[in-house]
């Protein structure tokens, strides 16, 4: 079959816009979108992205943290807990300590203003867990951050916070503690989904596996509209135990 429309696709997608990975798969005439069945072709169901986010961002499939500087020996890709695919990312915390890893470049597509973003996250002990996704971030002093924070150690009031660092200074921008617990959700994979609006509003929501808003913060800020890096951090809040935090599929419009 050589038609460039027809190459074994279930919606007739061009070369171009198919998934194929290599020429010799394309070449070959690998199936995508749908399955050989006797004579006959049978279309699989698609995959469904988090809303329209058609750009990968990092869904750790390299198996590399190549890409990313800071805490890279805290962090592992590991195959054992995945949201999808083969990999996902894994830091585990103890004692209160805290891990981090950004990326500038070497990633196909960063999040940047005029955007949104998506990114999954699963923890396994939601009374100590304490997770921040970064983006518009040009290093560990500049950056927006969107955090869930347990304060097992503290209040014991579950917060949520959308923050900015300038220079090494933080300021919250947004917060609530009108939220569920997190242990609640140890062991399920949810969803930090964001935009960051050309006229500088920002707003990130937190989402459980269901797509059910759980969280939403907003705000309007310009001090990083230049800047497109990302990182990953997992605090352990309290002084024992432990916490284990898996990120994967990060992707963006």
């Amino acid at each position: 079959m050589t038609d460039e429309l027809s190459r074994f696709t279930s919606d007739r997608r061009t070369r171009g816009d198919a998934l194929w990975v290599t020429e010799q798969d394309w070449n070959a005439g690998v199936t995508e979108n749908v399955d050989v069945v006797g004579d006959g072709l049978v279309g699989r169901d698609p995959v469904q992205r988090s809303g329209d986010f058609g750009n990968v961002v990092d869904d750790f499939e390299t198996g590399s943290l190549s890409a990313y500087r800071g805490d890279t020996g805290a962090f592992s890709v590991q195959s054992s807990v995945v949201y999808r695919g083969d990999y996902a990312a894994e830091i585990t915390r103890t004692g209160g300590s805290a891990g981090g890893i950004t990326s500038v470049s070497g990633l196909e597509n960063y999040p940047k203003k005029g955007s949104e973003f998506s990114v999954k996250l699963r923890w396994d002990n939601g009374r100590r867990v304490h997770p921040m996704f970064r983006f518009g971030l040009r290093d560990g002093y500049n950056y927006y951050g969107f955090g869930l924070d347990a304060h097992e150690s503290e209040s014991g009031d579950t917060e949520a916070i959308l923050q900015k660092l300038v220079d090494g200074t933080g300021t919250v921008m947004d917060s609530t503690r009108d939220l569920d617990e997190l242990e609640l959700y140890d062991g399920v994979w949810t969803e930090i989904r964001g935009v960051w609006r050309d006229d500088d509003t920002i707003a990130v929501k937190w989402l459980d596996d269901a797509g059910n808003e759980l969280v939403s913060l907003q705000a309007v800020d310009s001090d990083h509209e230049g800047n497109s890096g990302i990182g990953i951090w997992s605090n352990h809040s309290g002084v024992s135990g432990s916490c284990t935090t898996w990120w994967d599929e990060i992707l963006t419009s």
